[in-house]
């Protein structure tokens, strides 16, 4: 019954309910059954990181690799640090971003099982560390990397995974401005986002495609793009964190 409210939070907070999310997830931290308080830390700190507390983020991912450590259950470590990775990158932290990745793929290379297929869960992997070589402007790292990462997520079977491995991508060419090549990949990650409905990342990738229009030079297809993910934000986000971490990012990119 615990974990199949993780699930429900989980749901929740790709959906944007972030808030709604919390409140299921913090009771669950103490649950005496190891692994559910070690899926509970995690999905915590995935909405910490989706609130850009960084520090409360990286608090939850340490506590469930201990508590994962002092069980024996190697197997889900490397999906953690690959959290923890993920976060240290958002927090602008790279050499500690790059470890972490690293180690996650390390650890889900020698003691996997997530649950999802190997080739999932080392493609996801390298898509985050394409990510983080990318927002440390090491952009043709980046790009090996997400070689790396296409040929894993290609034969793997999540789907969702697959869109947050676009969006990767899609946020690299626009770095390292490669505007025509995003242009093919956000029409894609748009719709996907919308048929899987995760409203997050339909976000994340209409954002994208307002950069890839800016970066093209028209100037009223970015501005829908950046209007329809501001409206898209007011109508689902439940986080006022959330809100405003996308309005910030929106209203910088407009000037």
């Amino acid at each position: 019954m615990s974990q199949s409210l993780i699930n429900k939070a989980n749901v929740l907070r790709d959906s944007g309910k972030t808030k709604a999310a919390m409140k299921i997830l913090k009771p669950l931290l103490k649950s005496k059954n190891y692994q559910v308080a070690v899926n509970a830390h995690i999905a915590l700190g995935i909405c910490f990181a989706n609130e850009n507390k960084h520090e409360k983020a990286i608090q939850m991912y340490k506590k469930a690799i201990a508590i994962c450590e002092k069980n024996k259950w190697l197997s889900r470590i490397g999906g953690t640090y690959r959290d923890l990775g993920i976060v240290y990158k958002n927090a602008k932290r790279f050499k500690e971003a790059e470890k972490a990745m690293k180690k996650s793929l390390e650890m889900v290379k020698k003691y996997y099982d997530e649950g999802q297929g190997m080739n999932a869960s080392l493609g996801i992997g390298y898509s985050k560390l394409g990510l983080i070589y990318s927002d440390s402007k090491q952009f043709q790292k980046a790009k090996k990397a997400f070689e790396i990462s296409k040929k894993y997520l290609k034969k793997g079977k999540h789907e969702y995974w697959k869109l947050i491995g676009m969006i990767d991508e899609c946020h690299f060419l626009v770095a390292s401005k490669q505007f025509q090549e995003a242009k093919k990949i956000f029409k894609i990650a748009i719709a996907e986002a919308i048929g899987q409905e995760k409203e997050y990342k339909l976000v994340e990738a209409l954002i994208l495609a307002g950069d890839t229009k800016k970066g093209l030079g028209d100037k009223d297809g970015a501005k829908m793009f950046y209007s329809i993910a501001k409206l898209t934000i007011n109508k689902i986000f439940d986080s006022k964190e959330v809100r405003g971490k996308f309005e910030e990012e929106i209203e910088k990119k407009i000037k």
